[in-house]
C-alpha cells in the first residue's frame, strides 16, 4: 500500500509541475490535435485544367467575372497566358498560404516574372476550388512556361507545385 501510495504522489507531484509550467508557458504546452490524439493530416494538389496562351487581359476579366473598371482599352488589349487550375488543401484551416506564380523562359530556364499577388486561408479543415491566373506576354517572344507554387509563410518547400507545359510567347 505504501508503494502504491507513494507512486500516486510522485504522479500527482509530476502532473502538477507540468500544468504549473504550461500555465506559465504557454508556447510550451502540446497541441491539442483532432481525432484522439492524431497528427493532423496536412496535404495539398495543385491540377492544371486549362492553359490559353494568347488571350487579352479584357477576356481574362471577363472569364472570371471580374470588372474592367479603371483600366484603359489599351490595358484590356494587352494579350496573355490564362492559367486555369483546381487547388485541394487539406489541414491548413484558417492559415494563410501563398501563391506564388513564376514565369520562365523555357529556352534558358531564366525567371522573367514573379507574382505573389494572392493569399488562400482555407474556411475549412478540406477545401477544392478551382483557381486562375493571367500573365501578361506582350513583347515576350520565345517559348515559357510557368510554375504555380503553393507556400505556408516562413517555409522553403512548397506545399504544391503545378508546372505548365511551354507555350509561345507574343511577338
Amino acid at each position: 500500500m505504501a508503494i502504491i501510495a507513494g507512486s500516486a504522489t510522485v504522479v500527482g507531484l509530476i502532473s502538477g509541475v507540468l500544468g504549473l509550467i504550461f500555465l506559465v508557458m504557454p508556447g510550451l504546452k502540446p497541441e491539442a490535435r483532432a481525432g484522439g490524439g492524431q497528427a493532423r493530416e496536412t496535404s495539398a494538389r495543385l491540377t492544371q485544367i486549362d492553359l490559353e496562351p494568347r488571350i487579352s487581359r479584357g477576356q481574362y476579366l471577363a472569364r472570371t467575372d471580374q470588372p474592367t473598371i479603371g483600366f484603359t482599352r489599351q490595358q484590356l488589349a494587352v494579350r496573355g497566358a490564362f492559367i486555369l487550375f483546381r487547388v485541394r488543401i487539406r489541414g491548413f484551416e484558417n492559415i494563410p498560404l501563398i501563391l506564388r506564380r513564376e514565369l520562365v523562359d523555357a529556352r534558358t530556364g531564366n525567371e522573367m516574372s514573379e507574382s505573389s499577388a494572392f493569399t488562400i486561408k482555407p474556411p475549412n479543415e478540406e477545401i477544392e476550388r478551382d483557381w486562375h491566373d493571367w500573365i501578361p506576354l506582350s513583347g515576350r517572344e520565345g517559348q515559357y512556361f510557368a510554375i504555380i507554387k503553393l507556400l505556408h509563410k516562413g517555409e522553403d518547400a512548397p506545399l504544391a507545385t503545378l508546372k505548365t507545359d511551354a507555350f509561345s510567347g507574343l511577338p
